[in-house]
């Protein structure tokens, strides 16, 4: 049938139009490949498999950092410590293997162990009197988490418990963790919180410090009084995992951030992971657990 006058000039306006969408749906397909595949090397952390309670977070490298969902503000516990040594070490810096200045515990120091002690918290008890080097203090912090050295530390640094956290919250802004307030410098009292995405970013940060990467990576410290102590982190030193900190209390529930070096797309590159708020028997063994999986998740087990 011919066709009518009107449709014949409705012919190249129709015409035009599939040519606009046929460019517009190649745009389309070529811009969807060039975005990162989940799980590739494109964008290895995009694959990240996420505890099913809790939230967690991973950053490859000097890549983005992904995160699970529902990142809110939450109790960190122990992990906290992480912001208390980095705090330390930019004001007083140590080359690796360096002892550093020598502190004494005073009595003070001792009834301050004894109290947190009384209320369950994690110490080691030093003596009054006893003498240890700034790395041995960090060592003990960070290895079996002493909430008694963190104390020891912030006064010493600071002055005051209270004006040394007025500077971990300093560099928590200056960092850009917004979802980051502490409220002491152990992570016991529960208003100290944060997200996995800001520690997983904290880590990454302390861990350029060549002193804390090497703090982290260390399973045990001999202390005076206490003798030798070892690190809460079971996964140092087992498929290539360096560190970095773990915290456990009831609010908290368990806590770890994690470092392990991984083969990535043919390169070493360092996977930083963050798990918080994890549940059950033995919390902190589900989020080793759960950070385990995440990081073999992103590059591979053992790759």
């Amino acid at each position: 049938m011919p066709l009518s006058r009107r449709a014949r000039r409705l012919l190249p306006v129709a015409f035009l139009l599939a040519v606009l969408l046929l460019c517009a749906a190649a745009l389309v397909v070529g811009t969807r490949a060039r975005l990162p595949v989940p799980g590739t090397a494109d964008d290895p952390a995009a694959g990240a498999r996420w505890p099913a309670e809790g939230q967690a977070a991973v950053v490859v490298g000097d890549g983005l950092v992904h995160g699970s969902g529902h990142q809110r503000p939450v109790p960190v516990a122990s992990v906290t410590k992480v912001m208390t040594a980095l705090v330390v070490l930019e004001r007083e810096p140590l080359a690796v293997g360096e002892e550093g200045p020598v502190l004494t515990v005073t009595a003070a120091d001792v009834a301050d162990a004894d109290r947190r002690r009384a209320r369950s918290e994690s110490v080691v008890g030093l003596g009054a009197g006893d003498r240890l080097t700034l790395r041995k203090a960090l060592l003990a912090l960070l290895l079996p988490s002493a909430g008694d050295v963190a104390h020891l530390l912030a006064v010493r640094t600071a002055g005051s418990e209270e004006a040394f956290v007025e500077l971990m919250n300093a560099r928590a802004r200056e960092l850009g963790l917004g979802s980051t307030r502490y409220v002491d410098a152990s992570g016991y009292d529960p208003g100290s919180r944060s997200t996995a995405r800001d520690q997983a970013v904290l880590a990454r940060t302390a861990l350029q410090d060549p002193a804390f990467a090497w703090l982290v990576r260390q399973r045990a410290v001999t202390l005076p009084t206490v003798g030798r102590v070892v690190t809460t982190n079971r996964l140092l030193g087992r498929s290539g995992f360096v560190g970095v900190k773990t915290g456990s209390t009831t609010p908290a529930g368990g806590c770890v951030v994690v470092a392990a070096h991984r083969r990535v797309d043919g390169r070493e590159v360092l996977v930083v992971g963050a798990v918080l708020g994890q549940r059950g028997p033995d919390p902190l063994g589900v989020a080793f657990g759960e950070a385990e999986r995440l990081v073999d998740a992103v590059a591979g087990p053992g790759s």
